[in-house]
């Protein structure tokens, strides 16, 4: 009789260890579930922070060639200008 009454509270504390354990790993999931979906939009925001920039990048190396390009014209206008002034005197 004593054996069954140890048998019967072990079951009934077995049979709750198991739906606790079973609530954990569900718990467990969900969180693993919500911290990868912050990685996702965070590693997404930071590709578009990086797409962002390459286009700065590329805007301003576009900007840098165009004044780069009008320096180089400018000097040869004004060579051109100091040419034309020397051979009239």
């Amino acid at each position: 009789m004593t054996w069954i009454i140890i048998n019967s509270i072990l079951s009934v504390i077995l049979s709750a260890l198991i739906i606790y354990n079973n609530h954990l790993q569900k718990s467990t999931q969900k969180m693993l579930d919500e911290v990868q979906e912050m990685i996702r939009k965070y590693l997404n925001e930071t590709e578009k922070s990086f797409e962002r920039q390459e286009k700065i990048n590329d805007v301003q190396s576009q900007f840098n060639g165009s004044v780069t390009t009008n320096f180089v014209r400018h000097e040869d206008a004004l060579k051109i200008i100091v040419n034309y002034i020397r051979d009239a005197k």
